[in-house]
């Protein structure tokens, strides 16, 4: 198919081995004005304990991404990133969490994104986004969410460039409430 004029080729494979929920995604797409095929592909793992916690984790890579910081800006400049295509800016990011369900109307979760990049002195340097979410919901049509995330890392240079994955993100907190008749 086709998304805003880049040809797109995507697919995804699912199953559950071992007690476990295993998938892998794979988007193919050829960025407007290119020759060259670019791909973006997510492998995840999902398993419940038996205490009911779910555990997930993900490793997210993009073709398109940074390999050290000196390329974080280049990235930051693509309008895939403007327009909500580019969902990273590094190459490579990790992703765990972690979710429990209370009393059948209450879900806490927390998730930690993680990312490396070389910089100028070739040292990997890391950079993590913190979120912890919780949700009270009753039914579809009613529930609350309360959910707070943080970066670390490098933040901004004095010019604002970008020099980490997520030291340049703000805090932030989310409230929702959703109560539909």
């Amino acid at each position: 198919g086709a998304v805003r004029g880049e040809e797109v080729l995507g697919g995804s494979i699912e199953t559950s081995w071992l007690g476990a929920g295993w998938r892998l995604e794979r988007l193919a797409f050829r960025p407007r004005g290119e020759e060259e095929i670019h791909d973006y592909s997510v492998a995840g793992v999902d398993f419940r304990l038996e205490g009911g916690t779910l555990v997930l984790g993900e490793i997210y890579h993009h073709q398109l991404g940074a390999r050290d910081e000196a390329d974080l800006n280049r990235v930051a400049a693509l309008p895939q990133l403007a327009e909500g295509r580019l969902l990273q800016l590094s190459r490579t990011v990790l992703g765990i969490s972690a979710s429990q369900d209370f009393w059948g109307v209450w879900n806490a979760g927390y998730m930690v994104f993680a990312a490396a990049l070389r910089d100028e002195a070739g040292e990997r340097k890391a950079s993590l986004l913190h979120r912890l979410t919780i949700t009270y919901s009753i039914s579809d049509n009613a529930g609350m969410t309360l959910s707070a995330a943080g970066g670390s890392g490098k933040g901004l240079d004095s010019g604002g460039g970008v020099r980490s994955e997520f030291g340049h993100v703000p805090d932030f907190l989310y409230i929702s409430v959703k109560f539909v008749l």
